[in-house]
């Protein structure tokens, strides 16, 4: 099953996971009026949780598991404070 694929399947998965966090923690903060940071923190906990369900229903490594939940949760939170610095019309 998904234990059996290579390595860079798993690195292909954790960067989709990473660059999905990132653009729903940008575009929701940048989109929002007010309270920037806790509209892109709201939209980076919904994608958070339906990563954790999804590795957590499968049978992943443990090393993918550790390093995606990382990956997605700092680049989320990076996506949300580069979105909430900026001022758009």
């Amino acid at each position: 099953m998904m234990v059996e694929l290579p390595a860079s399947a798993f690195v292909i998965i954790a960067i989709s996971h990473a660059i999905a966090a990132f653009s729903a923690g940008l575009i929701s903060s940048l989109v929002s009026t007010k309270r920037r940071i806790l509209t892109g923190f709201i939209a980076v906990l919904l994608l958070f949780g339906i990563v954790i369900f999804y590795l957590f229903n499968h049978q992943f490594p443990a090393w993918f598991v550790i390093t995606d939940t990382i990956v997605t949760a700092v680049l989320g939170a990076i996506g949300v404070f580069t979105g909430s610095a900026r001022y758009v019309n």
